[in-house]
């Protein structure tokens, strides 16, 4: 009829026209148009980047922002449940018809797709096959607490922080897998067993998971400072005040090397104040050093602390100090060396005839002995510190006087001890001839009013 409605095919209506006239066609009871079928897709195995082909039917026309294709999504976290359905961009999809659509498979996307019609109804869903679908994110490690601890430490605990980190993740040192708890996949706790931490050095960590391996942080197992115990006269091992000049150990651990490192001279003929990296220090003087090792270093009071009371002693090892040990200054802490080095028992003492005194050696009465002791004080000249003696000369400032067997003995002559180094007293004194003898007889070196350890003998042959 002239100037009526035309028919028009709905089909060949776009936008939100066919909408409309399909909402007519429901409202007024025509068959619905059936709802979309994907029955295949190309290629059979695909890789996210790659462009799928899907074939079906009933898909419809393309509208932008009504028409959409949905494709499964890896979970944004590793451990969240379940993938998602999303819609594909509509910058990649290629081409839309009613039997065909190409689009791009973005990253991250599982094997199933499902589309939506500009009518709002929606298709199966159908599965393919993608490479590596899920790809999980490499792990990066950012920091370690503590990052560090000193050798000798027992099992250590340390927290590790990052991002990315799985519930399979395992905490490597050096590649040697340690015991690993997940926190979350921002933080894993792991423990670095005892075994790995007795000497310095220095632990390379990294966390492996199926995202693959971080890059290594440092973990430092840093020397220990060293640790006074005790200061002692090396003579006497008895602990006290020190004197200008005494030849004191310090005892206590990480003093000095493994191996022992015995006296060396320096360039200008002096005993050296640093032993393999030893130096012990009195206030802010160096002091010569005779003996270093890891429990115990010896060294030789500086003679310019005769004018302090107080002197504060720290040992310093490869870098590292110990805390300071405060020690009163004397004028005399005389000790006698013995034997055994143990500041008891038979002392040191050569006979007349140069023989060491023995009981199968003892000294006669009247006979001339000479003993050896340290903690004399100063000096007269005063003596340098760590020089080398090459012959009698500087002597003690003060008196010196012997007992042995409880009888005063004629001191003939104490001072240097040529050969050794300035600190050792050498005594020369007779032994009393009334001297009943037989046996180990007490020996007492005074130096002023301040006497040597007891416990201290020496042979004396009987009358």
């Amino acid at each position: 009829m002239k100037g009526g409605p035309t028919s028009v095919p709905i089909g060949s209506v776009s936008g939100l026209g066919a909408v409309l006239l399909f909402t007519l066609a429901s409202a007024m009871g025509q068959i619905p148009r059936p709802a979309p079928r994907i029955t295949g897709s190309a290629p059979a195995r695909t890789a996210a980047g790659g462009t799928i082909t899907i074939v079906g039917t009933a898909f419809g026309e393309y509208l932008r922002g009504t028409s959409s294709v949905r494709v499964g999504r890896c979970p944004s976290q590793p451990m969240a449940p379940g993938p998602g359905l999303i819609a594909i961009a509509p910058e990649n999809i290629s081409s839309w018809t009613d039997t065909q659509i190409k689009f791009v498979l973005p990253p991250r996307s599982l094997g199933m797709v499902s589309i939506i019609r500009a009518d709002g109804q929606m298709s199966n869903v159908w599965e393919f096959e993608v490479v590596s679908p899920c790809p999980l994110p490499r792990p990066v490690l950012t920091s370690l607490n503590p990052s560090g601890v000193a050798a000798g430490s027992g099992d250590t605990p340390f927290t590790l922080t990052g991002s990315d980190f799985t519930a399979d993740a395992v905490v490597n040192s050096d590649g040697i897998p340690l015991a690993t708890a997940y926190l979350s996949s921002t933080s894993l706790r792991a423990v670095l067993p005892a075994s790995l931490l007795r000497e310095p050095r220095t632990l390379q960590i990294t966390v492996v998971s199926a995202g693959g391996a971080t890059l290594p942080l440092p973990f430092l197992v840093a020397r220990r400072p060293p640790a006074v115990a005790a200061v002692v006269n090396a003579a006497s091992f008895l602990a006290g005040p020190v004197a200008p000049g005494e030849i004191v150990a310090v005892l206590g651990s990480d003093l000095g090397p493994a191996t022992p490192a015995g006296l060396k001279l320096d360039a200008n003929g002096r005993v050296a104040n640093q032993l393999a990296e030893t130096r012990v220090w009195f206030d802010e003087t160096a002091a010569p050093l005779t003996y270093a090792a890891a429990g115990r270093v010896n060294a030789i009071v500086p003679f310019g602390l005769a004018a302090n009371t107080r002197t504060r002693l720290t040992v310093e090892y490869a870098g590292l100090r110990s805390e300071p040990v405060v020690l009163d200054v004397t004028q005399a802490a005389p000790g006698i060396f013995t034997l055994d080095g143990s500041g008891r028992g038979h002392s040191a003492v050569l006979n007349e005839d140069g023989t060491p005194n023995s009981a199968a050696t003892p000294a006669p009465p009247d006979s001339i002995v000479a003993l050896y002791a340290t903690g004399a004080g100063l000096t007269t000249p005063l003596a340098i510190d760590g020089t080398l003696t090459t012959a009698e000369s500087a002597q003690p400032a003060q008196n010196v006087s012997v007992h042995i067997g409880g009888f005063p003995a004629e001191v003939l002559y104490a001072g240097d001890a040529p050969g050794l180094v300035a600190g050792v007293l050498h005594v020369n004194v007779r032994v009393p001839r009334d001297l009943p003898g037989g046996g180990p007889t007490p020996l007492i070196l005074f130096i002023g009013a301040a006497a040597t350890q007891p416990g201290v003998t020496m042979e004396v042959s009987p009358r």
